[in-house]
């Protein structure tokens, strides 16, 4: 197991829950889209689609609301890990 200095038993978990954590909020950043993109997506050059761009603006809510959970998911994970590497000092 990869030992921190401080977290020598949790070391190898808490680096994998950072990079899950980093992970959601680089894909969050992605596919988060703002109406004016969304806009410009749904206006093909017969007109604009404006289905199309309400359906791509829940599609992002979705995508950021998921990843949002993910990383609070992982940041609880961290604390729950570092409290209990704290209990044992």
């Amino acid at each position: 197991m990869i030992r921190l200095p401080y977290f020598p038993d949790y070391g190898l978990p808490i680096l994998g829950l950072l990079v899950t954590f980093v992970g959601a909020c680089w894909a969050a950043r992605a596919v988060i889209i703002d109406d004016k993109t969304a806009r410009a997506l749904a206006t093909p050059r017969l007109g604009p689609n404006e289905a199309l761009r309400q359906a791509l603006l829940k599609q992002s809510r979705a995508a950021r609301n998921g990843l949002i959970l993910l990383g609070i998911g992982s940041a609880i994970q961290i604390l729950d890990m570092l409290l209990q590497a704290a209990s044992f000092d």
